[in-house]
């Protein structure tokens, strides 16, 4: 029994050790085994450390940024949260359940240009047959169901953006060119149909009247298999307006143009040597009117 209070304070010194122990990880925060990480800082919207994402109302991203809105439900950026912020450019449209703006029905597309019928395949104003255009301008309804053009004849005038004269019916817009037959500037004879606009060539047939040169070249330049126009010699530049010189500019194609003055005197594009495009390739152009030939004026760098 005499060794009892030995025994005793050695419990007490071991329990005490225990017990400063603990403490002392539970003061700690970081290395106690039932820790509920609440003490390791605040963790900002999208769950990263170090404040890298910027949280907003509802803890969404800044949507604002970006034209948004925040469904605090969520915490995502929307197109949409309630019908109040879907009212460009259609003040009839509703907030969709999927959070972007539409219709549910016809009467929401009263006076849409895009077509006065509710598609239900996208819940967009647009229409499904021609009944749903109403616009002179824009009678006809197109495969991707909005309304627009149906010919050339709703291209012309005011109706189309000038250079933008051709009827895609595929799309209802006006646009310069679908086939190559409506490319008719010497200088852009193809029709690239990924932009539908006019490019310089395919083959150097394309080239014949190309103020640049007769060669077609440089394939690929803007789409696949369409080029530009250019030269290899200088003899290739007889008859073409650029000049009666093939001149470099350091890009992998030559084009027909001039020196000085004196190469332009008779060019009907001017009698100056100019660089049109700023672009490094001197051609017979003009800066006045007294450059011109007689019964042309100047109209930006070219003689008509």
């Amino acid at each position: 029994m005499r060794f009892l209070p030995v025994a005793c304070a050695l419990f007490i010194v071991s329990c005490g050790g225990k017990t400063s122990s603990t403490d002392v990880s539970t003061e700690g925060g970081a290395d106690a085994g039932n820790d509920t990480g609440n003490d390791a800082g605040p963790v900002e919207a999208g769950g990263h450390d170090g404040g890298t994402i910027e949280s907003g109302p509802g803890g969404c991203p800044n949507c604002a940024d970006e034209s948004l809105v925040c469904d605090e439900s969520t915490g995502q950026c929307v197109q949409c949260v309630t019908n109040d912020e879907c009212t460009y450019p259609n003040p009839n449209e509703v907030c969709l359940p999927d959070h972007t703006c539409g219709c549910t029905a016809d009467s929401q597309c009263t006076g849409q240009s895009a077509g006065t019928r509710c598609v239900a395949s996208t819940q967009q104003c647009g229409c499904d047959t021609p009944a749903d255009c109403p616009s002179s301008t824009a009678p006809a309804c197109a495969t991707d169901h909005h309304c627009g053009c149906g010919s050339n004849a709703e291209c012309a005038g005011d109706a189309g953006a000038p250079g933008y004269g051709v009827c895609d019916t595929a799309t209802g817009l006006c646009v310069e060119c679908v086939t190559d037959s409506d490319c008719t500037d010497p200088n852009n004879r193809v029709c690239d149909t990924t932009t539908d606009s006019c490019l310089p060539c395919r083959v150097s047939a394309d080239c014949a009247q190309n103020i640049d040169g007769p060669v077609c070249g440089d394939l690929g330049q803007y789409t696949a298999g369409i080029g530009n126009c250019g030269c290899l010699m200088d003899s290739d530049c007889v008859g073409h307006a650029g000049g009666p010189q093939c001149v470099p500019n350091g890009s992998p194609y030559d084009k027909c143009g001039c020196t000085s003055a004196a190469d332009c005197a008779s060019d009907v594009d001017g009698h100056a040597c100019v660089d049109p495009y700023t672009d490094g390739w001197m051609q017979c152009g003009c800066t006045t009117t007294n450059d011109c030939p007689a019964g042309k004026t100047c109209a930006g760098p070219f003689c008509q």
